[in-house]
Protein backbone atom coordinates (compact mmCIF):
# COMPACT_ATOMS: atom_id res chain seq x y z
CA UNK A 1 0.00 0.00 0.00
CA UNK A 2 1.29 2.97 -1.02
CA UNK A 3 1.19 5.80 1.76
CA UNK A 4 0.57 9.84 1.42
CA UNK A 5 3.41 10.29 3.76
CA UNK A 6 5.93 7.80 4.58
CA UNK A 7 5.70 8.68 8.50
CA UNK A 8 1.95 8.08 8.09
CA UNK A 9 1.38 11.74 8.35
CA UNK A 10 -1.23 12.99 5.88
CA UNK A 11 -0.44 15.12 3.37
CA UNK A 12 -3.00 17.69 4.15
CA UNK A 13 -1.09 17.80 7.82
CA UNK A 14 2.38 18.02 5.70
CA UNK A 15 0.95 21.27 3.85
CA UNK A 16 -0.21 23.07 6.67
CA UNK A 17 3.09 22.63 8.75
CA UNK A 18 4.78 23.73 5.99
CA UNK A 19 2.47 26.84 5.80
CA UNK A 20 3.73 27.71 9.42
CA UNK A 21 6.94 28.76 7.85
CA UNK A 22 6.26 29.73 4.52
CA UNK A 23 7.77 33.50 5.36
CA UNK A 24 11.08 32.19 5.26
CA UNK A 25 13.47 33.60 2.23
CA UNK A 26 12.54 32.52 -1.44
CA UNK A 27 13.87 28.98 -2.45
CA UNK A 28 14.63 27.87 0.97
CA UNK A 29 14.65 24.37 2.77
CA UNK A 30 11.96 23.60 5.52
CA UNK A 31 11.36 20.90 7.94
CA UNK A 32 8.33 18.97 6.99
CA UNK A 33 6.56 16.67 9.45
CA UNK A 34 8.11 13.48 8.48
CA UNK A 35 11.68 15.18 9.50
CA UNK A 36 12.28 15.18 5.72
CA UNK A 37 13.48 18.48 4.27
CA UNK A 38 10.98 20.30 1.90
CA UNK A 39 11.57 22.78 -0.60
CA UNK A 40 9.69 25.94 -1.19
CA UNK A 41 9.36 27.60 -4.07
CA UNK A 42 10.91 31.02 -4.87
CA UNK A 43 8.85 33.94 -6.15
CA UNK A 44 9.82 33.44 -9.70
CA UNK A 45 9.08 29.77 -9.87
CA UNK A 46 5.45 31.15 -8.77
CA UNK A 47 5.54 34.08 -10.81
CA UNK A 48 6.05 31.27 -13.79
CA UNK A 49 3.17 29.68 -12.94
CA UNK A 50 1.02 32.33 -12.10
CA UNK A 51 2.26 33.47 -15.58
CA UNK A 52 0.52 29.88 -17.15
CA UNK A 53 -3.16 32.54 -17.33
CA UNK A 54 -4.07 35.37 -19.17
CA UNK A 55 -6.67 37.37 -17.01
CA UNK A 56 -9.92 38.22 -19.45
CA UNK A 57 -12.40 40.69 -17.68
CA UNK A 58 -15.63 38.53 -18.04
CA UNK A 59 -18.47 41.52 -17.32
CA UNK A 60 -22.11 41.16 -17.67
CA UNK A 61 -24.59 44.30 -17.44
CA UNK A 62 -27.58 42.79 -15.91
CA UNK A 63 -29.35 46.61 -15.26
CA UNK A 64 -31.61 45.97 -18.88
CA UNK A 65 -33.15 42.72 -17.29
CA UNK A 66 -36.50 42.52 -15.31
CA UNK A 67 -35.70 43.11 -11.14
CA UNK A 68 -37.39 38.88 -11.06
CA UNK A 69 -34.60 37.53 -13.54
CA UNK A 70 -31.78 39.41 -11.78
CA UNK A 71 -32.56 38.39 -8.19
CA UNK A 72 -33.03 34.50 -9.98
CA UNK A 73 -29.74 35.28 -10.96
CA UNK A 74 -28.29 36.25 -7.77
CA UNK A 75 -29.62 33.26 -5.92
CA UNK A 76 -28.56 30.99 -8.85
CA UNK A 77 -24.70 32.26 -8.35
CA UNK A 78 -25.15 32.18 -4.53
CA UNK A 79 -26.10 28.51 -5.22
CA UNK A 80 -23.00 27.76 -7.44
CA UNK A 81 -20.65 29.39 -4.94
CA UNK A 82 -21.62 26.40 -2.27
CA UNK A 83 -21.54 24.31 -5.34
CA UNK A 84 -18.02 25.22 -5.77
CA UNK A 85 -17.04 24.89 -1.61
CA UNK A 86 -18.17 21.65 -2.06
CA UNK A 87 -16.04 20.88 -5.15
CA UNK A 88 -13.03 21.89 -3.03
CA UNK A 89 -13.90 18.68 -0.80
CA UNK A 90 -14.06 16.53 -3.53
CA UNK A 91 -10.87 17.79 -4.89
CA UNK A 92 -8.56 17.52 -2.01
CA UNK A 93 -10.14 17.04 1.37
CA UNK A 94 -8.14 19.47 3.15
CA UNK A 95 -7.38 22.09 0.17
CA UNK A 96 -9.87 24.38 1.96
CA UNK A 97 -7.79 24.96 5.44
CA UNK A 98 -4.88 25.55 3.39
CA UNK A 99 -6.70 28.21 1.36
CA UNK A 100 -7.01 29.96 4.75
CA UNK A 101 -3.76 29.69 5.95
CA UNK A 102 -2.85 31.21 2.94
CA UNK A 103 -5.20 33.78 3.62
CA UNK A 104 -4.31 34.79 7.02
CA UNK A 105 -0.81 35.85 5.92
CA UNK A 106 0.42 39.31 5.32
CA UNK A 107 3.74 38.02 3.24
CA UNK A 108 4.01 38.43 -0.64
CA UNK A 109 4.80 34.93 -1.02
CA UNK A 110 1.72 33.60 0.60
CA UNK A 111 -0.63 36.17 -1.11
CA UNK A 112 0.54 34.56 -4.59
CA UNK A 113 0.60 30.88 -3.53
CA UNK A 114 -3.20 31.81 -2.26
CA UNK A 115 -3.76 32.91 -6.04
CA UNK A 116 -2.19 29.58 -7.52
CA UNK A 117 -4.48 27.14 -4.93
CA UNK A 118 -7.49 29.55 -6.20
CA UNK A 119 -6.96 28.83 -9.75
CA UNK A 120 -6.40 25.32 -8.68
CA UNK A 121 -8.47 24.68 -5.80
CA UNK A 122 -5.65 21.95 -4.62
CA UNK A 123 -1.60 22.40 -4.04
CA UNK A 124 -0.95 20.53 -7.37
CA UNK A 125 -0.37 22.59 -10.97
CA UNK A 126 -3.02 21.14 -13.63
CA UNK A 127 -1.34 22.27 -15.97
CA UNK A 128 2.36 20.54 -15.51
CA UNK A 129 1.42 17.01 -14.53
CA UNK A 130 -0.45 17.82 -11.30
CA UNK A 131 3.25 18.46 -10.04
CA UNK A 132 3.41 20.45 -6.01
CA UNK A 133 3.91 23.89 -5.55
CA UNK A 134 3.26 23.11 -2.26
CA UNK A 135 5.93 20.33 -0.47
CA UNK A 136 6.92 17.79 -2.56
CA UNK A 137 4.53 14.85 -2.42
CA UNK A 138 2.41 13.67 -5.12
CA UNK A 139 -1.28 14.25 -5.65
CA UNK A 140 -3.33 11.79 -4.49
CA UNK A 141 -4.83 9.43 -7.43
CA UNK A 142 -8.05 9.15 -5.74
CA UNK A 143 -8.52 12.89 -5.07
CA UNK A 144 -10.65 13.63 -2.30
CA UNK A 145 -12.86 10.70 -3.19
CA UNK A 146 -11.24 7.83 -1.74
CA UNK A 147 -8.88 7.47 1.07
CA UNK A 148 -5.37 9.16 0.28
CA UNK A 149 -3.25 5.79 0.27
CA UNK A 150 -5.91 3.73 -0.92
CA UNK A 151 -4.35 2.41 -4.63
CA UNK A 152 -6.66 1.10 -7.54
CA UNK A 153 -5.38 -2.72 -6.72
CA UNK A 154 -6.52 -3.08 -2.85
CA UNK A 155 -9.62 -1.34 -3.88
CA UNK A 156 -10.38 -3.92 -6.65
CA UNK A 157 -9.12 -6.45 -4.23
CA UNK A 158 -11.47 -5.42 -1.35
CA UNK A 159 -14.26 -5.50 -3.98
CA UNK A 160 -13.14 -8.88 -5.22
CA UNK A 161 -13.94 -10.08 -1.76
CA UNK A 162 -17.10 -7.86 -0.37
CA UNK A 163 -18.62 -7.85 -4.25
CA UNK A 164 -21.65 -6.68 -2.57
CA UNK A 165 -20.57 -3.37 -2.05
CA UNK A 166 -19.29 -2.84 -5.63
CA UNK A 167 -22.23 -0.84 -6.10
CA UNK A 168 -22.02 1.88 -3.77
CA UNK A 169 -18.10 1.94 -4.05
CA UNK A 170 -17.95 2.59 -7.42
CA UNK A 171 -21.07 4.59 -7.33
CA UNK A 172 -20.58 8.36 -9.11
CA UNK A 173 -21.93 10.04 -6.03
CA UNK A 174 -20.17 8.61 -3.35
CA UNK A 175 -17.12 9.43 -1.13
CA UNK A 176 -15.19 6.18 0.33
CA UNK A 177 -13.66 6.38 3.84
CA UNK A 178 -11.43 3.72 5.88
CA UNK A 179 -13.22 2.57 9.27
CA UNK A 180 -10.65 -0.08 10.54
CA UNK A 181 -10.46 -2.98 7.37
CA UNK A 182 -13.57 -2.12 6.05
CA UNK A 183 -14.42 0.71 3.00
CA UNK A 184 -17.26 2.26 3.43
CA UNK A 185 -19.43 4.42 0.32
CA UNK A 186 -20.85 7.59 2.12
CA UNK A 187 -23.62 9.13 -0.29
CA UNK A 188 -22.73 13.08 -1.69
CA UNK A 189 -25.52 14.17 -0.27
CA UNK A 190 -24.54 12.96 2.92
CA UNK A 191 -21.06 13.96 3.08
CA UNK A 192 -21.07 17.19 1.39
CA UNK A 193 -24.62 18.34 2.82
CA UNK A 194 -23.43 21.55 4.56
CA UNK A 195 -22.96 23.00 1.09
CA UNK A 196 -25.66 21.25 -0.89
CA UNK A 197 -28.31 21.93 1.33
CA UNK A 198 -28.05 25.68 1.00
CA UNK A 199 -27.48 25.20 -2.52
CA UNK A 200 -30.94 22.78 -2.74
CA UNK A 201 -32.84 25.11 -0.67
CA UNK A 202 -31.44 28.85 -3.12
CA UNK A 203 -32.46 26.56 -6.57
CA UNK A 204 -35.68 26.20 -4.77
CA UNK A 205 -35.91 29.64 -4.42
CA UNK A 206 -34.60 30.57 -7.47
CA UNK A 207 -37.87 28.20 -9.21
CA UNK A 208 -40.27 30.79 -7.41
CA UNK A 209 -39.09 33.63 -9.10
CA UNK A 210 -38.97 31.65 -12.81
CA UNK A 211 -41.31 32.80 -15.26
CA UNK A 212 -40.50 29.94 -17.46
CA UNK A 213 -42.42 26.80 -16.67
CA UNK A 214 -39.53 24.60 -17.62
CA UNK A 215 -37.07 26.18 -16.04
CA UNK A 216 -39.00 26.83 -12.89
CA UNK A 217 -39.88 22.47 -13.33
CA UNK A 218 -35.98 21.89 -13.40
CA UNK A 219 -34.85 24.03 -10.65
CA UNK A 220 -37.50 22.36 -8.31
CA UNK A 221 -36.05 18.83 -9.32
CA UNK A 222 -32.52 19.23 -9.00
CA UNK A 223 -33.31 20.96 -5.97
CA UNK A 224 -34.63 18.01 -4.88
CA UNK A 225 -31.86 16.06 -6.59
CA UNK A 226 -28.96 17.57 -4.78
CA UNK A 227 -30.69 16.08 -1.61
CA UNK A 228 -30.67 12.55 -2.93
CA UNK A 229 -28.57 12.21 -5.63
CA UNK A 230 -30.79 10.51 -8.01
CA UNK A 231 -30.60 13.57 -10.79
CA UNK A 232 -32.13 11.28 -13.53
CA UNK A 233 -35.32 13.20 -13.92
CA UNK A 234 -33.68 16.52 -13.39
CA UNK A 235 -31.20 15.88 -16.60
CA UNK A 236 -33.94 15.04 -18.18
CA UNK A 237 -36.07 18.26 -17.37
CA UNK A 238 -32.86 19.95 -18.05
CA UNK A 239 -32.72 18.49 -21.79
CA UNK A 240 -36.29 20.12 -21.84
CA UNK A 241 -35.85 23.51 -21.21
CA UNK A 242 -37.23 25.56 -23.84
CA UNK A 243 -38.02 29.83 -24.37
CA UNK A 244 -35.38 29.98 -21.28
CA UNK A 245 -33.45 33.22 -21.45
CA UNK A 246 -31.28 31.62 -18.20
CA UNK A 247 -29.11 28.84 -18.50
CA UNK A 248 -27.24 26.79 -15.73
CA UNK A 249 -25.03 23.39 -15.85
CA UNK A 250 -25.33 22.60 -12.09
CA UNK A 251 -24.59 19.49 -10.25
CA UNK A 252 -21.73 16.24 -10.21
CA UNK A 253 -21.01 15.74 -13.95
CA UNK A 254 -17.46 14.88 -15.47
CA UNK A 255 -15.30 12.33 -13.97
CA UNK A 256 -11.62 14.14 -14.64
CA UNK A 257 -11.01 14.18 -10.97
CA UNK A 258 -10.60 10.45 -10.46
CA UNK A 259 -7.37 9.53 -11.72
CA UNK A 260 -7.76 5.83 -9.12
CA UNK A 261 -11.06 4.60 -10.93
CA UNK A 262 -12.10 6.90 -13.00
CA UNK A 263 -16.09 6.98 -11.89
CA UNK A 264 -16.97 9.72 -9.34
CA UNK A 265 -18.14 12.90 -10.64
CA UNK A 266 -17.05 15.74 -9.15
CA UNK A 267 -19.38 19.29 -9.07
CA UNK A 268 -19.65 22.29 -11.32
CA UNK A 269 -21.85 24.77 -11.98
CA UNK A 270 -22.03 27.88 -14.27
CA UNK A 271 -24.70 30.30 -14.87
CA UNK A 272 -25.20 31.95 -17.93
CA UNK A 273 -27.56 34.01 -20.19
CA UNK A 274 -28.83 32.59 -23.46
CA UNK A 275 -28.53 33.48 -27.17
CA UNK A 276 -31.73 32.52 -28.70
CA UNK A 277 -31.06 33.28 -32.53
CA UNK A 278 -27.32 32.16 -32.62
CA UNK A 279 -28.61 28.76 -30.64
CA UNK A 280 -31.74 28.56 -32.97
CA UNK A 281 -28.74 28.91 -35.97
CA UNK A 282 -27.50 25.46 -34.57
CA UNK A 283 -30.08 23.33 -35.08
CA UNK A 284 -29.41 21.92 -38.17
CA UNK A 285 -26.67 19.82 -36.99
CA UNK A 286 -29.07 18.30 -34.20
CA UNK A 287 -31.53 16.97 -37.02
CA UNK A 288 -28.44 14.71 -38.41
CA UNK A 289 -27.17 13.34 -35.66
CA UNK A 290 -28.81 9.57 -36.83
CA UNK A 291 -26.68 10.13 -40.12
CA UNK A 292 -24.14 11.19 -38.71
CA UNK A 293 -24.16 7.96 -36.13
CA UNK A 294 -24.49 5.77 -39.21
CA UNK A 295 -21.42 7.46 -40.92
CA UNK A 296 -18.81 6.75 -38.12
CA UNK A 297 -16.34 4.41 -39.44
CA UNK A 298 -16.89 0.76 -37.66
CA UNK A 299 -19.21 -1.77 -38.45
CA UNK A 300 -22.82 -0.92 -38.15
CA UNK A 301 -23.44 -3.92 -35.16
CA UNK A 302 -21.92 -1.26 -33.00
CA UNK A 303 -23.56 1.64 -33.79
CA UNK A 304 -26.75 3.06 -32.05
CA UNK A 305 -29.86 2.30 -33.58
CA UNK A 306 -32.52 5.46 -33.68
CA UNK A 307 -30.56 8.33 -31.64
CA UNK A 308 -33.39 10.55 -29.30
CA UNK A 309 -33.40 14.06 -31.25
CA UNK A 310 -34.04 15.97 -28.53
CA UNK A 311 -30.73 16.86 -28.29
CA UNK A 312 -30.51 20.99 -28.18
CA UNK A 313 -27.51 23.72 -28.83
CA UNK A 314 -27.71 26.75 -26.75
CA UNK A 315 -25.49 29.45 -27.69
CA UNK A 316 -24.72 31.45 -23.73
CA UNK A 317 -22.50 33.95 -22.88
CA UNK A 318 -21.46 32.80 -18.85
CA UNK A 319 -21.67 35.04 -16.16
CA UNK A 320 -20.12 32.53 -13.35
CA UNK A 321 -17.76 29.22 -12.87
CA UNK A 322 -17.49 27.47 -9.73
CA UNK A 323 -16.39 23.93 -9.29
CA UNK A 324 -14.97 21.74 -11.68
CA UNK A 325 -14.92 23.97 -14.77
CA UNK A 326 -13.86 26.80 -12.99
CA UNK A 327 -10.49 26.06 -12.28
CA UNK A 328 -7.27 24.86 -14.70
CA UNK A 329 -8.45 24.21 -17.80
CA UNK A 330 -11.46 25.83 -19.31
CA UNK A 331 -14.12 24.90 -21.40
CA UNK A 332 -15.86 26.50 -24.28
CA UNK A 333 -18.14 23.67 -24.31
CA UNK A 334 -19.93 20.62 -23.25
CA UNK A 335 -22.14 18.39 -24.28
CA UNK A 336 -23.99 16.70 -21.22
CA UNK A 337 -25.31 15.18 -19.23
CA UNK A 338 -23.03 11.67 -19.34
CA UNK A 339 -25.68 9.25 -17.97
CA UNK A 340 -25.91 6.70 -20.32
CA UNK A 341 -29.74 6.22 -19.84
CA UNK A 342 -30.56 9.93 -20.45
CA UNK A 343 -28.23 9.69 -24.11
CA UNK A 344 -31.02 6.50 -24.43
CA UNK A 345 -33.85 8.56 -22.99
CA UNK A 346 -33.65 11.97 -24.18
CA UNK A 347 -30.35 12.58 -25.87
CA UNK A 348 -27.76 15.24 -24.55
CA UNK A 349 -27.42 19.01 -24.45
CA UNK A 350 -24.26 20.87 -25.95
CA UNK A 351 -23.81 24.66 -24.48
CA UNK A 352 -21.18 26.34 -26.11
CA UNK A 353 -19.47 29.72 -24.15
CA UNK A 354 -19.05 32.36 -26.97
CA UNK A 355 -17.23 34.66 -24.23
CA UNK A 356 -14.68 31.71 -23.15
CA UNK A 357 -14.61 31.06 -26.37
CA UNK A 358 -13.69 34.30 -27.88
CA UNK A 359 -11.30 34.66 -25.77
CA UNK A 360 -9.42 31.54 -25.87
CA UNK A 361 -9.00 31.84 -29.60
CA UNK A 362 -7.36 35.39 -29.10
CA UNK A 363 -5.45 34.77 -26.11
CA UNK A 364 -4.58 32.08 -25.89
CA UNK A 365 -5.22 29.26 -29.81
CA UNK A 366 -3.72 32.44 -32.14
CA UNK A 367 -0.85 34.11 -30.15
CA UNK A 368 0.50 29.97 -29.81
CA UNK A 369 -0.36 29.25 -33.71
CA UNK A 370 2.01 31.81 -35.32
CA UNK A 371 5.06 30.38 -32.53
CA UNK A 372 4.15 26.78 -33.96
CA UNK A 373 2.62 26.09 -37.55
CA UNK A 374 4.01 26.17 -40.67
CA UNK A 375 3.74 29.85 -41.92
CA UNK A 376 2.31 28.90 -45.31
CA UNK A 377 -0.49 27.50 -43.25
CA UNK A 378 -1.10 30.08 -40.46
CA UNK A 379 -3.99 31.81 -42.94
CA UNK A 380 -5.96 28.29 -42.17
CA UNK A 381 -6.44 29.12 -38.54
CA UNK A 382 -9.69 30.77 -38.45
CA UNK A 383 -12.08 31.52 -35.94
CA UNK A 384 -15.03 30.45 -37.72
CA UNK A 385 -13.26 26.48 -39.00
CA UNK A 386 -11.89 26.36 -34.61
CA UNK A 387 -15.60 26.97 -33.92
CA UNK A 388 -16.90 24.60 -36.53
CA UNK A 389 -14.22 21.97 -35.04
CA UNK A 390 -15.39 22.50 -31.44
CA UNK A 391 -19.14 22.22 -32.68
CA UNK A 392 -18.31 19.01 -33.95
CA UNK A 393 -16.31 17.75 -30.81
CA UNK A 394 -19.25 18.64 -28.62
CA UNK A 395 -21.91 16.60 -31.42
CA UNK A 396 -19.59 13.69 -31.57
CA UNK A 397 -19.57 13.64 -27.56
CA UNK A 398 -23.26 12.30 -28.30
CA UNK A 399 -22.17 9.56 -31.42
CA UNK A 400 -20.74 6.16 -30.46
CA UNK A 401 -21.03 3.21 -28.11
CA UNK A 402 -22.64 3.61 -24.40
CA UNK A 403 -22.91 0.24 -23.41
CA UNK A 404 -21.87 -3.66 -23.60
CA UNK A 405 -23.77 -6.11 -23.17
CA UNK A 406 -27.05 -6.86 -23.49
CA UNK A 407 -30.30 -7.07 -21.38
CA UNK A 408 -29.28 -7.37 -17.09
CA UNK A 409 -25.51 -8.09 -18.32
CA UNK A 410 -24.85 -4.37 -20.01
CA UNK A 411 -22.25 -2.36 -18.23
CA UNK A 412 -21.31 1.35 -19.14
CA UNK A 413 -18.79 1.98 -21.20
CA UNK A 414 -17.03 4.13 -18.80
CA UNK A 415 -16.96 1.24 -16.25
CA UNK A 416 -15.18 -0.68 -18.43
CA UNK A 417 -12.47 1.54 -19.58
CA UNK A 418 -11.88 2.61 -16.06
CA UNK A 419 -10.11 5.66 -15.54
CA UNK A 420 -8.65 5.61 -19.42
CA UNK A 421 -12.27 6.57 -20.25
CA UNK A 422 -12.42 10.50 -20.31
CA UNK A 423 -8.99 10.30 -22.59
CA UNK A 424 -10.48 7.64 -25.17
CA UNK A 425 -13.32 9.78 -24.95
CA UNK A 426 -12.10 13.06 -25.60
CA UNK A 427 -10.18 11.66 -28.48
CA UNK A 428 -13.00 10.27 -30.07
CA UNK A 429 -15.08 12.95 -29.93
CA UNK A 430 -12.46 15.03 -31.41
CA UNK A 431 -11.74 12.50 -34.65
CA UNK A 432 -15.37 11.60 -35.11
CA UNK A 433 -16.01 15.36 -34.94
CA UNK A 434 -14.05 15.78 -38.07
CA UNK A 435 -15.48 12.63 -39.68
CA UNK A 436 -18.88 14.49 -39.13
CA UNK A 437 -17.52 17.84 -40.69
CA UNK A 438 -16.56 15.58 -43.45
CA UNK A 439 -20.30 14.46 -44.03
CA UNK A 440 -21.28 17.80 -43.64
CA UNK A 441 -19.12 19.15 -46.49
CA UNK A 442 -19.99 16.41 -48.72
CA UNK A 443 -23.49 18.02 -48.86
CA UNK A 444 -22.23 21.11 -48.83
CA UNK A 445 -24.53 22.17 -45.39
CA UNK A 446 -20.85 23.17 -45.15
CA UNK A 447 -18.39 24.86 -47.78
CA UNK A 448 -15.50 21.67 -48.50
CA UNK A 449 -13.54 24.38 -48.89
CA UNK A 450 -12.98 25.11 -45.54
CA UNK A 451 -11.67 21.84 -44.94
CA UNK A 452 -7.91 22.60 -44.50
CA UNK A 453 -8.78 25.75 -42.35
CA UNK A 454 -10.65 22.35 -40.17
CA UNK A 455 -7.51 20.00 -40.15
CA UNK A 456 -5.03 23.05 -39.33
CA UNK A 457 -7.38 24.38 -36.38
CA UNK A 458 -7.62 20.76 -35.32
CA UNK A 459 -3.35 20.64 -35.48
CA UNK A 460 -3.30 24.30 -33.26
CA UNK A 461 -6.16 22.60 -30.62
CA UNK A 462 -3.91 19.56 -30.07
CA UNK A 463 -1.13 21.67 -28.99
CA UNK A 464 -2.91 23.82 -26.83
CA UNK A 465 -4.25 20.99 -24.83
CA UNK A 466 -0.97 18.99 -24.21
CA UNK A 467 -0.04 22.10 -22.29
CA UNK A 468 -1.93 20.95 -20.00
CA UNK A 469 0.08 18.09 -19.37
CA UNK A 470 -0.58 14.84 -20.67
CA UNK A 471 -2.43 13.39 -16.91
CA UNK A 472 -5.20 15.73 -17.81
CA UNK A 473 -7.56 14.23 -20.46
CA UNK A 474 -7.72 16.69 -23.19
CA UNK A 475 -4.04 16.65 -23.18
CA UNK A 476 -3.34 12.86 -22.96
CA UNK A 477 -6.09 12.61 -26.13
CA UNK A 478 -3.83 15.05 -27.94
CA UNK A 479 -0.82 13.37 -27.04
CA UNK A 480 -1.97 10.68 -28.57
CA UNK A 481 -3.56 12.19 -31.51
CA UNK A 482 -0.44 13.85 -32.44
CA UNK A 483 1.75 10.70 -32.32
CA UNK A 484 -0.43 8.66 -34.16
CA UNK A 485 -1.15 11.24 -37.17
CA UNK A 486 2.60 11.62 -37.05
CA UNK A 487 3.20 7.95 -37.21
CA UNK A 488 1.48 7.96 -40.47
CA UNK A 489 2.79 11.31 -41.62
CA UNK A 490 -0.42 13.28 -41.75
CA UNK A 491 1.29 15.61 -39.60
CA UNK A 492 4.80 16.77 -40.23
CA UNK A 493 7.74 18.58 -38.11
CA UNK A 494 10.15 20.94 -39.67
CA UNK A 495 13.48 20.33 -37.33
CA UNK A 496 14.81 23.33 -39.01
CA UNK A 497 12.06 25.88 -38.38
CA UNK A 498 10.34 24.23 -35.53
CA UNK A 499 7.39 24.13 -36.97
CA UNK A 500 4.71 22.13 -37.72
CA UNK A 501 2.25 20.99 -40.53
CA UNK A 502 -0.73 19.42 -42.22
CA UNK A 503 0.06 17.20 -44.74
CA UNK A 504 -3.82 17.31 -46.53
CA UNK A 505 -4.03 14.42 -48.32
CA UNK A 506 -2.99 12.00 -45.72
CA UNK A 507 -4.98 14.00 -42.70
CA UNK A 508 -8.26 12.69 -43.41
CA UNK A 509 -7.30 8.70 -43.53
CA UNK A 510 -4.84 8.90 -40.27
CA UNK A 511 -8.08 10.80 -38.73
CA UNK A 512 -10.60 7.72 -39.71
CA UNK A 513 -8.16 5.32 -38.36
CA UNK A 514 -7.82 6.92 -35.21
CA UNK A 515 -11.57 7.55 -35.02
CA UNK A 516 -12.17 3.83 -35.66
CA UNK A 517 -9.64 2.37 -33.32
CA UNK A 518 -11.40 4.14 -29.91
CA UNK A 519 -14.65 3.58 -30.85
CA UNK A 520 -13.81 -0.05 -30.95
CA UNK A 521 -12.29 0.36 -27.99
CA UNK A 522 -14.88 1.76 -26.86
CA UNK A 523 -18.09 -0.66 -28.63
CA UNK A 524 -15.98 -3.42 -26.92
CA UNK A 525 -15.17 -1.78 -23.76
CA UNK A 526 -10.98 -3.18 -23.86
CA UNK A 527 -9.34 -1.88 -21.48
CA UNK A 528 -6.25 -2.99 -22.20
CA UNK A 529 -6.46 -2.36 -25.70
CA UNK A 530 -7.24 1.33 -24.16
CA UNK A 531 -3.73 1.17 -22.03
CA UNK A 532 -1.82 0.06 -24.80
CA UNK A 533 -3.07 2.99 -27.06
CA UNK A 534 -1.91 5.36 -23.83
CA UNK A 535 1.32 3.71 -23.41
CA UNK A 536 2.48 3.67 -27.00
CA UNK A 537 1.39 7.28 -27.86
CA UNK A 538 0.78 9.50 -24.97
CA UNK A 539 3.93 10.47 -25.23
CA UNK A 540 6.06 13.86 -25.18
CA UNK A 541 9.12 12.82 -27.71
CA UNK A 542 11.78 15.85 -28.51
CA UNK A 543 10.44 16.91 -31.07
CA UNK A 544 6.65 17.89 -28.88
CA UNK A 545 9.12 18.94 -26.14
CA UNK A 546 10.72 21.19 -28.72
CA UNK A 547 7.91 22.89 -29.42
CA UNK A 548 6.30 23.36 -25.67
CA UNK A 549 9.52 24.89 -25.08
CA UNK A 550 9.38 27.77 -27.97
CA UNK A 551 5.96 28.24 -26.57
CA UNK A 552 6.92 28.19 -22.80
CA UNK A 553 6.43 31.75 -22.36
CA UNK A 554 2.86 31.80 -23.70
CA UNK A 555 -0.12 31.52 -21.52
CA UNK A 556 -1.68 28.41 -21.29
CA UNK A 557 -5.73 28.99 -20.93
CA UNK A 558 -7.09 32.27 -19.42
CA UNK A 559 -8.78 33.22 -16.16
CA UNK A 560 -11.44 34.47 -16.42
CA UNK A 561 -12.58 37.92 -14.12
CA UNK A 562 -16.36 37.53 -13.48
CA UNK A 563 -18.40 40.57 -12.60
CA UNK A 564 -22.00 41.45 -12.76
CA UNK A 565 -23.55 45.16 -12.80
CA UNK A 566 -26.79 44.91 -11.40
CA UNK A 567 -28.05 48.26 -10.89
Amino acid sequence: MRNAMRSGATLAAAMLVLLTGISCQPGSIQLGPDGKKVRTLSMAEIDRKLAQYVQVEMAFDATGLPRPQRELLRKLIEAGEMIERAFWAQAFRDGWKIRKQLEGSDDPRAAKLHHLLLLNAIPFDRFNEFEPFLGESERPAGAGFYPEDLTKEELEAYIGEHPEQKEALLNPYTVVHRQGERLNAVPFHVEYRKWVEPASKLLFEASQLARNRSLKKFLRSRSVALLTDNYYQSDLDWIDLRRNTIELVFGPYETYEDHLMGVKAAYEATIAVKDPEESERLQIYVKNLNALEQNLPIDGRFKRGEIALDSPMVVVTDIFRGGDIGHGYQPVAANLPNDPRVHEAKGTKKTFWKNMMKARLEKIIQPMAREILAEDQLDHMTGQAYFNVVLMHEIAHALGPRWIGEGGDRRPVTELLQEEYSAIEEGKADVAGLVSLEWFMDREIIPASLAPQHYVSYLGGLFRSIRFGITEAHGKASMIAINWHREREALVYDSGTGRWRVDFDKIPDSIRELARELLMIEATGDYERSRNLSEKYAVKGPDVKATLKRVDDLPVDIEPIYSVKWE
